[in-house]
C-alpha cells in the first residue's frame, strides 16, 4: 500500500542538538517555515529542547485526525508528564492522563445521584407486603393455569415448609428443573422463603451440563416436575450428587400444611444470595454468577422509577427462558409491582399469531426479548395491521439491535408506546442502562447505542488495571 509509510504509522523525536547560531561573512541565515505542511506520518510528535524548557510539535493527518482530537491527545500527554513529575517511581500503570476536569466528568457528570434508595429487604419480603396489598390480584397466567397474589403465597410458604425441613436455610443451593408452568414462581418464592438461593436448569441443557451445574454450585435440594422424573434421574447419573432430597412440584406431596409466611422478615440479610445463574463462560466452562437480594431488588426498584411501572397496569409477557436473568428480570418488574405475568407456551414463543393471540387476549401492557423475535413479530403486526394499542412499553435487549431495525420500530410503532433498548450483563443484576432518546439523536448507521447508566447503575470507562481513561 503506497499510500502508508512501510514500517511504522506514529512517530516521536526528541531532538535535542545544539542549535548554534552559525556566521559566515557576508551571509546573513534564518530558519525557514514552510507554509504549507504535509504530514509525513499518520502522527509524528517533535519535542524540540529550547531555553525555556521543552517544545512540542504535534503533526498530524486531517484525513485521520480531528484538529479537537489532537487537541485532546496533547492535553493528556501534556497531563501524564505531570503525572510523572509528581511520581517518578511510579509504574506505567499508575500514571494518570486524565485532566481534572475529565477525571469529573468520567466519575460524576455520567453518573448523577440517584432520586431514592432502594427498599431495605429482600424480594421475597416485598412480594409478601405486595401480596398483602392484592391478594386477589393474578399474579402469574400460563395457558388455563392462574395463581393470584395469595395463592401464590400460600402456595410457595407450604414448599418453603417442606424445604427448610429438607435442611434449606441460608445461602444453601437449590436447583430448579422446569418446564415453563406456574410452578417456576410457585419455586423461586419458596426457595427465597426458606433463605435459599436457586440455580435455573433448563431441561433441554446436555445431561453432562446439569450435572456440572448441581456439582459446582453444591445444590442441596432438587426441585422438579413428575413429566421430568426419567430425566432428572438419569441426569443426578451413577455417580451419587450429595443432595438431601428431589421434591416434584406437581406432587402434593411436596407441600407441606403450613401457609403462613415464615418469620423470615428479621432474618433475611440484603447480602443474602438470591440466586446464581450459570454463563457460558469466555472458555466455554460454565461459570456461576453470584447475585444477592441487595442487588435484585436494587434493580427492580430502578425499574419502576426508569420505566414508569407504577404509571400502568403492568401485565407483562414472560418469553424469556428460565435458565437467563431476564426471566428474573420478568419476576422484578411483575411481582414488585402488582403485576401479572403472562408464561407463553414453549413453542408459542416464535410463532407470531400464537404471540399476538396472548397478547390481545391477556391485555399485555409490556415485553422484552431479542430483536430477533421482536423484530420480525412487529414486521407481522404491521403487514396484518393488527391492534397493538393497549401496550405501554416495548423492551429490545440481550443483543444489539441495527439502527436500521430500530429506526423502522419506531417510525411504525414509536407513537403509540414507549420502544427503549436495554444493556446489561449477569454479573450486574440483569439491566445496568438503556438507550431511550428521540429518534433525531439515533446514529446512521452500525448499532444502537446501550444508553446511559439508568437503574441504580453507575458506568466508568477504565483501562485493564482499572484506571479512568478518557
Amino acid at each position: 500500500d503506497l499510500s502508508r509509510n512501510p514500517l511504522f504509522d506514529t512517530m516521536f523525536a526528541l531532538q535535542n542538538t545544539e542549535n548554534l547560531e552559525i556566521q559566515l561573512p557576508g551571509l546573513h541565515l534564518s530558519t525557514y517555515a514552510s507554509e504549507e505542511i504535509v504530514s509525513k506520518f499518520d502522527l509524528s510528535l517533535d519535542v524540540t529542547e529550547i531555553e525555556e524548557g521543552l517544545e512540542y510539535l504535534f503533526e498530524y493527518a486531517t484525513a485521520l485526525y480531528k484538529t479537537e482530537t489532537v487537541e485532546k491527545l496533547a492535553a493528556h500527554y501534556l497531563q501524564l508528564l505531570e503525572s510523572i513529575l509528581r511520581n517518578p517511581s511510579a509504574t506505567i500503570a499508575e500514571l494518570g492522563i486524565l485532566t481534572p476536569v475529565e477525571k469529573e466528568q468520567i466519575l460524576g457528570a455520567f453518573n448523577p445521584a440517584q432520586p431514592e434508595e432502594a427498599p431495605a429487604a429482600a424480594f421475597h419480603q416485598l412480594f409478601e407486603e405486595q401480596a398483602e396489598r392484592t391478594p386477589e390480584t393474578a399474579a402469574v397466567v400460563y395457558e388455563n393455569d392462574r395463581l393470584t397474589y395469595a395463592e401464590l403465597n400460600e402456595r410457595a410458604n407450604r414448599l418453603a415448609a417442606t424445604l427448610r425441613t429438607s435442611g434449606i436455610g441460608r445461602e444453601t443451593i437449590v436447583g430448579i428443573l422446569a418446564e415453563r408452568s406456574v410452578d417456576l414462581l410457585v419455586a423461586v418464592l419458596a426457595v427465597w422463603k426458606a433463605g435459599g438461593a436457586y440455580v435455573p436448569l433448563d431441561p433441554d441443557y446436555p445431561a453432562e451440563r446439569v450435572r456440572f451445574m448441581l456439582e459446582d454450585s453444591g445444590a442441596k435440594v432438587l426441585l422438579t416436575q413428575t413429566a421430568l422424573r426419567e430425566r432428572a434421574e438419569a441426569w443426578l447419573g451413577e455417580e451419587e450428587l450429595a443432595l438431601a432430597a428431589v421434591l416434584y412440584l406437581d406432587d402434593e406431596t411436596s407441600y407441606s400444611e403450613e401457609r403462613m409466611n415464615a418469620d423470615s422478615f428479621h432474618e433475611a440479610r440484603l447480602e443474602d444470595l438470591a440466586y446464581v445463574i450459570y454463563t457460558s463462560g469466555t472458555t466455554g466452562k460454565p461459570k456461576g454468577v453470584m447475585i444477592e437480594h441487595r442487588s435484585l431488588v436494587n434493580t427492580a426498584a430502578g425499574y419502576r422509577r426508569e420505566y414508569r411501572l407504577n404509571q400502568f397496569p403492568v401485565r407483562l409477557l414472560q418469553l424469556a427462558s428460565f435458565s437467563f436473568d431476564v426471566f428474573v428480570g420478568d419476576i422484578a418488574r411483575t411481582l414488585y409491582n402488582g403485576g401479572t405475568m403472562v408464561i407463553v407456551p414453549k413453542d408459542d414463543r416464535i410463532d407470531p399469531s400464537r404471540l399476538h393471540y396472548w397478547i390481545s387476549q391477556q391485555q399485555v401492557t409490556i415485553f422484552e426479548s431479542t430483536p430477533a423475535l421482536i423484530v420480525p413479530f412487529l414486521e407481522y403486526v404491521h403487514e396484518h395491521q393488527l391492534d397493538m394499542s393497549g401496550m405501554e412499553l416495548l423492551i429490545t435487549s440481550s443483543d444489539s439491535c441495527s439502527v436500521a431495525d430500530y429506526r423502522t420500530l419506531q417510525e411504525r410503532f414509536g407513537s403509540l408506546f414507549r420502544i427503549i433498548n436495554a444493556y446489561g450483563v449477569t454479573e450486574a443484576a440483569i439491566d445496568s442502562s438503556f438507550y431511550d432518546e428521540e429518534l433525531a439523536k439515533l446514529p446512521q448507521t452500525g448499532n444502537v447505542p446501550i444508553g446511559k447508566a439508568w437503574l441504580n447503575a453507575k458506568f466508568y470507562i477504565v483501562d485493564a488495571h482499572l484506571n479512568p481513561v478518557p
